[in-house]
């Protein structure tokens, strides 16, 4: 593939959800939630090799690349996001909803990006864009029980975004490039790595919702319909593990 097309569907992953999250935009296309996942299966199916690109002026160095296990989560990620529509085709209502629709296409955006991402600022951001997003969609369900829990899963995502954030700051005092294998070679000569990886299991354990960190999980899923059971299941707690 020529290689300023591969860096155009790169950047189109998580870039055409969060165009398409603009109402007006999203307007001009029936199917958009299909189109936004279009640039994820033509990569997938016409690019089989290591795709890499990096900007060094953007943030501390922005990296994005697609290899062996960014593949496959990114087909975990299409089948995930794929049954969630189908559910959401069934409850048209809550799609005519355009704030609805937003934040579905924000949380999108967010799970993308935070695959292909790889480095830790951008990493953190595109979960960030993707927590905080997907807390919208349970709130916009407008149900009691559900703004009961979205608060409660909102307030553990807070604390550990504020875990992972110190973990990343200390990498960052540690060394000028933030790319995975970078940190992981530093923070291993480190004589701080057990601090570390302590915020580490901190934070994504709070977002996996593992046991004891686990109060937030049994809350949001009672409370969601049928395709934000799915996201919660197979995008937002399974973003812990990666």
């Amino acid at each position: 593939m020529n290689e300023s097309l591969s860096v155009l569907l790169l950047f189109s992953i998580p870039g055409l959800p969060l165009l398409l999250a603009i109402p007006v935009l999203r307007s001009y296309f029936p199917w958009s939630i299909y189109i936004a996942l279009l640039p994820v299966v033509i990569i997938l199916v016409i690019e089989p090799q290591l795709i890499s690109i990096k900007i060094p002026w953007l943030l501390l160095g922005t990296t994005f690349a697609i290899d062996e296990v960014s593949r496959i989560l990114l087909v975990m990620s299409l089948i995930v996001w794929s049954i969630s529509t189908a559910f959401l085709n069934k409850s048209t209502p809550i799609l005519k909803i355009e704030r609805f629709s937003t934040y579905f296409m924000l949380t999108l955006s967010g799970t993308l990006g935070a695959i292909i991402a790889n480095d830790l600022m951008t990493f953190f951001i595109f979960l960030t864009l993707m927590s905080y997003s997907f807390y919208a969609l349970v709130v916009s369900q407008n149900k009691e029980h559900s703004q009961y829990s979205g608060r409660i899963y909102l307030s553990f995502m807070i604390i550990a975004d504020l875990v992972l954030f110190e973990a990343l700051l200390f990498a960052a005092l540690m060394t000028d490039n933030l790319g995975f294998s970078a940190v992981h070679s530093m923070i291993a000569q480190s004589s701080s790595a057990n601090l570390y990886l302590l915020m580490i299991l901190l934070g994504f354990g709070m977002r996996a919702g593992l046991w004891p960190l686990h109060f937030w999980l049994k809350k949001v899923f009672c409370s969601s319909q049928p395709a934000l059971k799915t996201l919660l299941g197979g995008v937002v707690s399974a973003a812990g593990y990666e």
